[in-house]
C-alpha cells in the first residue's frame, strides 16, 4: 500500500505548526526527537537514541551606539552576549588584524577577512588553514566584541556562527561599512543581549531486520534558531516517517535502518560527529545511504545526486520506472556527505530549486508550510519504496 497524503500531512503538522522551530539544544528539539522516538516505537522499530553536548542557544537585540548615533546589528547565531565599551577599529586584511595593538577594542572585519563565512574553529569535516589562522588572530586580539560586515551589501549574512567561539560577534549588511568608517576611532558602546546555556540533543535512529547489508535511509529534524523549516527539513524526516510506517517496508528484506540527524543547521554538526565515529570507522556493513534534505517544494522537480555508486549498479535515478526523479550533480554540504567520505554508495535527494533559496527563504522564518506540495512528496515517498524493492547485487 502506498504512503497515503494524510500520513505525510499529519507528520508536517507535527513538526512545523506543533512545534516549529527546532534548533539543536532547544526544549522544541527535544520535543521533536520524543516525538520521532515514540513514532518509530509504535511501528516496531528498535530505536536507539545518540545523545550528544550542546548549546540552547537564544538570539537577542544587538545595537552599537556611539557618536550619538545607534546602529542596529544582528547577533550572529551562538554568540555570547556582551554590553561592553571600546574603539571602534577596521581591520580589513590577516596584516591589519596582526598589528592590532591591545585589548577591550570593538573590530569591525570587512573585506578580505569577511568574503565568505568561516568554519566554526572546531568543525572537523572542512576547515581552512586561512579559516583557522582569522579566529585564532581574533582571540589573540582579545576584543570586547566583534562586528562583521557581510559579503552581501543588502543582507547580514553572518561570518562567524561559533559556540565554541567566547567573543561575543554580531553583523551588518555590507551596505553599512561606510557608517563604519565614519565611526572608526571613537568609542563605542556594544550590547549583543543573545543567551547560551549548556544543553543536550540526540539522534534518533530505528531499525529493523537483521540479514544482509544495511541501507540507511536518512533525514535532519532540526532548524536554524527562527525558523518553522518546513521545506528544510520537515519534508524529509515526514517523507522517512511515513514510509517508515508502511508494512512492506519493514518487511523488504536486510537491516534498514532509519537514522533522524539532529545537527545538521547546527555551528558544529554533532550529531553528524557522533554518528561518524560510533558508526561509520568501519563502512563495510553499510551497502547504500539515501539522504533525504528539501524535498517537496512546490513548482519544483525533484532530483538526486549520486556519490560512490558501483558502475555494475543502475543508476538510481533511472532504476525505478515513471521516475519524475531527475539527476543532479553531486554537491558537498549535507549528512549524505557522512557516508560518501567512507566510500559508501549514497544518494542525496531534493528539490532542484532549493539551491536558490538558501539563507532567502530556508534557514528564515519564510520557510513554511505554503513552499511544499503533499503530492510531490507522496511521489517521493513511493520513488524511496521502489528503491528499496530493487535488489542491489
Amino acid at each position: 500500500m502506498a504512503v497515503r497524503r494524510a500520513e505525510i500531512q499529519r507528520h508536517l503538522d507535527v513538526l512545523v505548526n506543533d512545534i516549529g522551530a527546532r534548533p539543536t539544544g532547544s526544549w522544541y528539539n527535544q520535543q521533536a526527537a520524543s516525538y520521532l522516538e515514540q513514532t518509530l516505537s509504535q511501528s516496531g522499530y528498535g530505536v536507539k537514541k545518540q545523545k550528544f553536548r550542546c548549546l540552547d542557544w537564544h538570539t537577542g537585540p544587538a545595537v552599537l551606539v556611539a557618536e550619538e548615533q545607534k546602529l542596529a546589528l544582528v547577533a550572529s547565531d551562538y554568540s555570547a552576549p556582551c554590553d561592553s565599551k571600546g574603539e571602534i577599529r577596521l581591520v580589513g586584511s590577516m596584516a591589519e588584524l596582526q598589528s592590532v595593538d591591545g585589548p577591550g577594542l570593538v573590530l569591525v572585519l570587512h573585506g578580505d577577512l569577511t568574503k565568505e563565512a568561516l568554519s566554526p574553529k572546531n568543525f572537523r569535516f572542512y576547515n581552512p588553514q586561512r579559516h583557522q589562522d582569522i579566529l585564532a588572530g581574533l582571540e589573540a586580539c582579545r576584543p570586547s566584541g566583534i562586528i562583521t560586515v557581510s559579503f552581501d551589501p543588502d543582507r547580514a549574512v553572518p561570518i562567524i556562527e561559533d559556540g565554541d567561539f567566547d567573543i561575543p560577534c554580531a553583523v551588518v549588511p555590507g551596505n553599512k561599512l561606510d557608517v563604519l568608517r565614519h565611526l572608526a576611532g571613537t568609542m563605542a558602546r556594544l550590547f549583543i543581549g543573545t543567551r547560551r546555556r549548556c544543553s543536550h540533543g540526540e539522534n534518533i535512529i530505528g531499525t529493523v531486520g537483521s540479514e544482509g547489508g544495511t541501507r540507511v535511509l536518512s533525514a535532519h529534524f532540526d532548524t536554524k534558531p527562527t525558523t518553522p523549516g518546513a521545506l528544510d527539513n520537515a519534508s524529509g524526516t515526514a517523507v522517512l516517517l511515513a514510509l517508515a510506517g508502511q508494512p512492506a517496508v519493514k518487511k523488504a528484506g536486510g537491516h534498514l535502518e532509519f537514522v533522524f540527524f539532529n545537527g545538521e543547521d547546527y555551528y558544529s554538526n554533532p550529531g553528524e560527529t557522533v554518528y561518524y565515529d560510533s558508526r561509520l570507522q568501519d563502512p563495510s556493513p553499510y551497502q547504500w545511504a539515501l539522504n533525504v534534505d528539501g524535498v517537496g517544494l512546490r513548482g519544483s522537480p525533484q532530483g538526486a545526486a549520486v556519490f560512490c555508486w558501483p558502475e555494475r549498479w543502475p543508476d538510481p535515478v533511472n532504476a525505478v520506472g515513471r521516475s519524475s526523479v531527475q539527476a543532479l550533480d553531486p554537491w558537498p554540504q549535507g549528512d549524505h556527505m557522512l557516508f560518501a567520505m567512507q566510500g559508501v554508495p549514497t544518494a542525496a535527494l531534493t528539490s532542484k530549486g532549493v539551491f536558490n533559496l538558501i539563507d532567502t527563504v530556508i534557514h528564515t522564518e519564510k520557510d513554511g508550510m505554503h513552499l511544499l506540495d503533499i503530492g510531490v512528496l507522496q511521489d517521493v515517498a513511493h520513488w524511496i519504496e521502489e528503491l528499496l524493492r530493487i535488489d542491489w547485487v
